[in-house]
């Protein structure tokens, strides 16, 4: 890699991290927290929603300015420095909270209480049901909590109503289909006035960021942001009153969800904290140090946020760390816990099918090296399989073999998707790869045949992690997402074709294996989980 290359990777800094820096720039010089919808403050929902419509355009500058495409003079490059000048003196004033004792993270070792209130179980989209077992279809990260939960309460698994939803069949784990609010319903319900409140109490929050970013910065946020903002905010509220319905008649103990920021799981949280429930959000994916959903949350009131969930439900002690960084401590609402990542292929693992494994058992037997790839769920940095990943690719010993592993949200033929891939690197003249075996193959024993994963920020980096496999993580931002695994040395960053390859040649012999894995092993963590919440729900 040659020097410019590697000052302008070290120089990401300025963007990898750059819609959080923004946020907690954001919350620290501007009046976020004084727009108040009947005393709910808005700017959770405001803040999530910058950073979904800021990421896409930050994540291209950066690429553009890693490839040496961007121009110091550009406005996106003199905005990201002044902001990167102001967060760090944020920083100086109010460092990270100071390392607390690891058991804060740990739930209490007690049993639940038995009182026969349900638990509510909300499954987002029937699109997450990704994995297919004897039994059914699973939502892989929901479903496990559902079979540790029922071993205590009633559980009642929810979803909203759709033709998708309507058409997913033989779920291991059904649900029930809850019908949406529509504009007639608001009607009449007479909330008319309530939805316009609230609408115009988000829109105002969003003017006043944008006035800030413009007088202050003299950058035009608005042109970036503005697109569908009332339809945001009054999505988020006719959810709000749907689960309004649903909880009034269930009285459930807690609720469990994965993802929560976006606006079915905000009205859900809102919705659930005006009765008091406790709301466990899952731990899907990598958090970092600098994902916009945990990190960097700097000026969280005293009495919480009722946007936020009570609890995040993290995989290990550094996903804790993340998010408690900044985190208020003198509030009381919402708490960290470390629960593990129980997964549905311990519970009940789904043989290898045996036209997948006769492929891929024999590639093993035939390569000196097989590396498994896999690929984003949206069309990142423009595609999955970037240029300089099929360059690696071509140019790697010919007794290597490539596992292209697409996402399991993604349609086949899409350009992640295997059939897409396949046909990419086939036009490429690329013929020792095997995509469709490797995609339709559960994810444990096509790791369990891998030598090596390749990914651009897939968090199948921390299973193969658990499994001895090294990753070699090849988008730079994964340096948000992995950095403390990248900075420690439990897995690589390369960004070139002789980067990748000698990182993959390498293996361990170039990193340095953890002593305590970022997902928590201890099997029993689920379970103290529920049994640290339910005590508490049942006597709130």
């Amino acid at each position: 890699m040659d020097q410019n290359r590697i000052d302008r990777m070290e120089d990401m800094e300025r963007y990898y991290g750059f819609t959080s820096k923004l946020l907690a720039v954001l919350e620290n010089d501007s009046q976020v927290n004084s727009f108040m919808h009947h005393g709910v403050r808005v700017w959770p929902l405001l803040r999530i929603v910058l950073y979904f419509r800021l990421h896409e355009h930050v994540r291209e500058i950066g690429m553009q300015w890693f490839e040496g495409w961007l121009s110091e003079r550009h406005p996106w490059a003199a905005f990201a420095e002044a902001v990167n000048h102001r967060f760090a003196a944020i920083l100086a004033d109010q460092p990270e909270n100071p390392p607390c004792p690891e058991d804060r993270f740990f739930p209490a070792d007690a049993a639940p209480t038995r009182n026969g209130r349900p638990v509510l179980v909300f499954a987002a989209s029937p699109t997450f049901h990704t994995l297919n077992t004897p039994a059914g279809v699973i939502e892989p990260v929901i479903d496990p909590w559902i079979e540790i939960l029922a071993e205590h309460r009633p559980v009642l698994k929810v979803e909203i109503a759709s033709d998708a939803a309507q058409n997913l069949h033989r779920r291991k784990h059904p649900s029930l289909l809850i019908v949406p609010w529509t504009m007639e319903t608001v009607r009449q319900r007479g909330r008319d006035a309530e939805v316009e409140h609230f609408i115009q109490t988000f829109m105002a929050a969003l003017a006043c960021t944008v006035a800030f970013v413009n007088e202050r910065y003299g950058f035009d946020l608005y042109h970036f942001v503005s697109q569908d903002m009332r339809t945001i905010a009054y999505s988020t509220i006719i959810r709000k009153f749907m689960f309004d319905d649903l909880l009034t008649a269930l009285q459930p103990e807690a609720i469990l969800f994965q993802n929560y920021y976006d606006t079915d799981h905000m009205g859900l949280i809102w919705s659930a904290a005006e009765r008091g429930i406790p709301t466990l959000e899952i731990q899907h994916g990598a958090n970092g140090p600098f994902h916009p959903a945990y990190s960097l949350w700097t000026v969280v009131p005293d009495e919480g946020y009722h946007l936020l969930p009570t609890h995040f439900v993290v995989w290990g002690l550094s996903s804790a760390r993340n998010i408690d960084a900044h985190f208020s401590r003198r509030q009381t609402r919402h708490r960290i816990l470390v629960g593990g990542r129980p997964s549905a292929m311990t519970r009940e693992p789904s043989p290898m099918p045996p036209e997948e494994g006769a492929v891929l058992n024999g590639i093993r037997k035939a390569c000196r090296k097989v590396v498994l790839v896999t690929l984003p769920p949206g069309n990142l940095m423009n595609e999955g399989l970037s240029p300089s990943l099929v360059d690696a690719i071509r140019r790697a010993p010919s007794d290597w073999f490539w596992l292209i592993r697409s996402h399991p949200l993604v349609p086949e033929d899409s350009p992640t998707g295997w059939r897409g891939a396949e046909t990419r690197l086939r036009s490429a003249g690329i013929t020792n790869t095997e995509c469709r075996a490797a995609t339709r193959a559960p994810l444990e024993p096509v790791i369990a045949l891998s030598d090596h994963h390749v990914s651009q920020l897939s968090s199948t980096g921390l299973n193969c992690l658990e499994d001895g496999v090294p990753t070699t993580y090849i988008n730079p931002y994964s340096l948000s997402f992995y950095k403390d695994l990248i900075d420690a040395r439990h897995a690589y960053f390369e960004a070139t074709p002789d980067g990748i390859i000698a990182s993959i040649e390498q293996g361990w012999k170039g990193l340095i294996r953890p002593n305590r894995l970022p997902v928590e092993p201890d099997g029993t963590l689920a379970h103290r989980v529920i049994g640290d919440v339910l005590n508490l729900g049942a006597h709130s």
